[in-house]
This record gives structure tokens, C-alpha cells and sequence, in this order.
């Protein structure tokens, strides 16, 4: 994996002095893979500074966070970016009080209700992708896979079986389908979602997304795939929750589709193209998952 240096929090605290045009508290929220950080500032502000395609996660994240306030989805509001003489890109954006569904007890039946939030917001998103902004790419389910097959060549996981099935599988698959184009999150996960405990011992409620740097405009089964394979494949209640919020009948045609299928295989092997050395149990997970699908067992959960 590279090394990146980690940006100074001084540096931070002196550009953003005059920014602000105040006094500026930071505080390191995380580091994450080198691909970038992240600061609380003043408690109400989030700073990201990006490091692995800088210049392009950054206008991603500016071009998603403008599209989900025209479409009224919960999510943090851009408040400035740094200019093009700096010599880091960097994105301050307000910052959401809650916590992340990932850090919560995900298999309790509180966390249905935000389920149902998770299913409502992805249709929303799906629906209001003509207002996305044309600086988001757009990427074919075809391209994707042009892509990751690409990324595995020469790999030593090439010799996995389950590997080989999946390829064979997605290089006969019709990946040139007429499905209309949508925003694509890529990473719509429990990573991502905030909730807040609700007074009074009220369920969790769901209070915003959040990471928006890979975002570009793709397939309908795109961040389904990624759901299905983190939570909604094993844990049933959750998957019945996001279905009455996506829309029960909509889901279900998405979830039937051969594509869900192929888009899920495309994103696991994309997982074991870098995973394997990176992080060698998501890489077995991420197998796992791979025969789960190509043998129809994830289907089968599902429906």
C-alpha cells in the first residue's frame, strides 16, 4: 500500500484561521487506507483532505452533496473547498451529530426503522438523478466490468475457482442493459449512515448520509450490490424493512434482475483485486459471497 504523509494539523488550523475568520479547534477523526482524513473543526464543521485522486474525489463530493440538497436528502452542506494553488485538496462541509450505523448493534430489531429510512433515501436518489450535475461521470455496468477484469489480470487469486466461475460467468453475461442511469453512492453502506438515538428510549432514527468522494452516475443494481453483501443477504429483518421503504414491488424487480447478480460478482472481484493483500479477511468475505451467488443461495435469501 503507499504511504502517505499526513497533513499537518497546524497547516489545517492556519488556512482554515482565515476561512472561518475565527479561531479554529481540529481534532483528527480518522485516516483512512492513505486515501484521506478527516477532521472535526469546531465541533460543528468536518474537514476531508484528500490524497488518492484528489482533485477528482474532491469535485465529487462537492457535485453529490449539491445534488442531495436539490432532491432534500439528509447530508451535510458544503461550506468551502481549497483553491487551486494550494498544494492539498481539501473540502469543508458541516457535520452531521450522530453516529454511524456500523459502530451501532446492527442485528437488533431497532435498526428496521432505519432500514426503512435506507430503502426510501436509495429510491430517492434513483429518482432524482436528473438533477445530478454533469461534473458526476457516468460509468455502464459493461465499463465496470471492462475495469475490474483489467485490475485482475496477473493476479495470484486468479487460480481461485470461485474466481474463475465468477469471470467465466460475468464474460457471457449481457452486461448491455437499458436500465436508465442513476446517482450511484458506492459505498451505500452502515459505514455511511448516521442515526441518532431517539429520546426516551426511542428506536434509532436515521439522520443523514454521509462520503461521497466515489460517486458517479451508473447502473440501479450498483449500490444495492454493495448492501446486499454487507447487511441485507444475511440479515432478513433488515432486508424486509428496506424493501417497505425502496418500495416493495420496485425491489423486487431490481433484486430478480440477472443483474443484481452480475453487478454484485463485478463488485467482489473487485474487492479481491486489492484485497487480498490489503485486507485479506474482506478478500475471503468477499469469495464467500462470490459462490454464495453464483450458486443462488443470496437470491434465495431475498425473495
Amino acid at each position: 500500500m503507499r504511504e502517505f504523509a499526513q497533513t499537518p494539523e497546524t497547516t489545517i488550523v492556519a488556512r482554515l484561521a482565515t476561512v472561518l475568520r475565527g479561531r479554529v479547534q481540529c481534532r483528527r477523526i480518522s485516516t483512512y487506507l492513505g486515501r484521506n482524513e478527516v477532521f472535526a473543526i469546531n465541533d460543528d464543521l468536518v474537514l476531508k483532505i484528500f490524497h488518492i485522486d484528489p482533485r477528482q474525489r474532491r469535485e465529487k463530493e462537492m457535485a453529490s452533496l449539491s445534488f442531495l440538497q436539490k432532491i432534500g436528502v439528509p447530508a451535510p452542506l458544503y461550506i468551502a473547498h481549497g483553491s487551486e494553488t494550494e498544494d492539498f485538496e481539501w473540502l469543508l462541509q458541516t457535520r452531521l451529530k450522530g453516529e454511524t450505523l456500523w459502530h451501532m448493534d446492527r442485528d437488533a430489531p431497532e435498526t428496521d426503522a432505519v432500514y426503512r429510512d435506507v430503502g426510501a433515501i436509495l429510491a430517492r436518489l434513483q429518482d432524482g438523478s436528473r438533477f445530478v450535475s454533469p461534473r458526476l461521470k457516468e460509468q455502464s455496468l459493461w465499463q465496470r466490468w471492462v475495469h475490474t477484469r483489467r485490475r485482475l489480470e496477473g493476479k495470484p487469486e486468479g487460480d481461485v475457482d470461485v474466481v474463475r466461475q465468477a469471470v467465466q460467468h460475468l464474460d457471457n453475461a449481457d452486461l448491455h442493459n437499458g436500465a436508465p442511469s442513476v446517482f450511484v453512492h458506492y459505498d451505500f453502506s452502515a459505514r455511511n449512515f448516521l442515526v441518532a438515538s431517539g429520546e426516551n428510549g426511542r428506536p434509532l432514527r436515521f439522520i443523514g448520509l454521509i462520503d461521497f468522494e466515489k460517486s458517479y452516475i451508473g447502473d440501479p443494481w450498483a449500490d444495492l450490490a454493495i448492501l446486499v453483501f454487507k447487511t441485507l443477504a444475511t440479515n432478513r429483518a433488515a432486508s424486509d424493512a428496506f424493501c417497505d421503504g425502496f418500495g416493495r414491488e420496485r425491489a423486487m424487480k431490481l433484486i430478480v434482475h440477472p443483474n443484481l447478480v452480475n453487478r454484485s460478482l463485478i463488485e467482489m472481484l473487485y474487492i479481491v483485486s486489492w484485497a487480498a493483500a490489503d485486507d485479506p479477511d474482506f478478500c475471503a468475505a468477499a469469495l464467500s459471497h462470490a459462490s454464495s451467488l453464483l450458486d443462488g443461495t443470496v437470491l434465495r435469501s431475498l425473495s
